[in-house]
């Protein structure tokens, strides 16, 4: 049967591979399972990165205000991330 999604080949670093490899040993599931849900959650930054590197691409004379709004927002996200993952820590 034909995989429904794109397939993608990538090459890893040989210390990455061994982490990604003790990943999927430990949770009982394969590789590629464990890089598309890196990639999945980390799905909505990349978008953002692409949606900016639009609009520069678009509006190169706004690039700088473009770039320093995409950086804001990239701070503001990954501060609110920390924030829940302090709480699920502090629940432990």
């Amino acid at each position: 049967m034909p995989a429904i999604n794109p397939r993608t080949n990538l090459t890893l670093p040989v210390d990455l591979d061994a982490v990604i490899a003790d990943l999927a040993r430990l949770q009982g599931t394969k590789k590629a399972k464990i890089i598309t849900q890196l990639l999945l959650e980390v799905q909505p930054a990349l978008e953002q990165m692409r949606d900016a590197l639009v609009a520069v691409h678009e509006n190169k004379e706004d690039a700088v205000s473009v770039a320093k709004n995409y950086a804001q927002n990239a701070l503001l996200e990954s501060n609110e991330k920390l924030g829940v993952l302090a709480q699920e820590v502090k629940k432990l």
